[in-house]
């Protein structure tokens, strides 16, 4: 059992968790303010905003509507990786990131609902409609895949703090 303690971190209140952990026989984490998150939506949270920082250091270009291969990927359910579920609408994936992960840059629904119109396939070998050049396929595939990475980095970090 992990209960996440919503205090800032310092020494004294890290002290609390640990006298908390030992009579309790459960493992506590002082939080950082924000709600607490389940290991999967955690996870995407803070690879989303790897993602950004990473585009914001010029790595690679991430479009407001870029956002939907994710969305995309996660629908497949692909095998061997936990994420957070599958999301029936674009306004309810949308929603997930503004409002639940606190999720900055992204398009609007009518955005994302134009381009989810043009991938088809199945992950990674996805095609698009609106562009022929194969760079345009491979960056957005590689979205995905850098994604991926973070991903599974930030949910096995997170998991053996726990």
């Amino acid at each position: 059992m992990a209960i996440i303690l919503q205090l800032p971190y310092n020494e004294a209140n890290k002290q609390i968790a640990q006298g908390m952990a030992e009579a309790l026989g459960g493992k506590f984490m002082i939080g950082d303010g924000m709600p607490p998150l389940p290991l999967a939506d955690l996870a995407m949270r803070n690879a989303i905003l790897q993602l950004q920082s990473d585009a914001r250091k010029r790595e690679f270009t991430l479009h407001k509507y870029d956002y939907i291969w994710l969305m995309k990927y996660i629908n497949e359910e692909p095998k061997g990786i936990t994420l957070p579920g599958i999301f029936t609408a674009i306004e309810t994936f949308r929603d997930y990131l503004a409002n639940q992960l606190g999720i900055n840059g992204i398009g609007s629904i009518s955005l994302l609902y134009n381009y989810s119109k043009f991938q088809f396939g199945k992950f990674p070998e996805w095609t698009f409609t609106d562009t022929k050049d194969a760079g345009i396929r491979l960056q957005r595939v590689n979205i995905v895949r850098r994604f991926i990475h973070i991903y599974r980095q930030e949910y096995y970090k997170i998991a053996t703090r726990l």
